[in-house]
């Protein structure tokens, strides 16, 4: 059973799942709280960036996610290569 109150809960939640409408949890500000913590910890974690900009382009801050989609690309260029085939980016 998932808790979505609580930090725990919001550390190890998936942000797909705070935010995909079929969920049983459709919370778009838990995610991306948890994804601002994670960029507290390292605010060069491309994959975080890489998911606020989908967050805010989903629903709608087209400023936020054109800053997010930046810092990604960014920090994505400088990325490994065998990082980079993991993911598929």
């Amino acid at each position: 059973m998932l808790v979505v109150s609580g930090y725990y809960s919001l550390l190890t939640t998936h942000y797909s799942l705070l935010t995909t409408h079929h969920s049983p949890i459709n919370r778009p500000d838990l995610a991306e709280a948890r994804l601002k913590l994670a960029l507290n910890y390292n605010p060069n974690y491309a994959l975080a960036h890489y998911d606020l900009w989908q967050l805010f382009l989903k629903i709608g801050d087209e400023q936020k996610s054109m800053d997010h989609q930046n810092k990604f690309k960014l920090l994505w260029q400088q990325a490994d290569e065998d990082v980079k085939g993991i993911y598929g980016f």
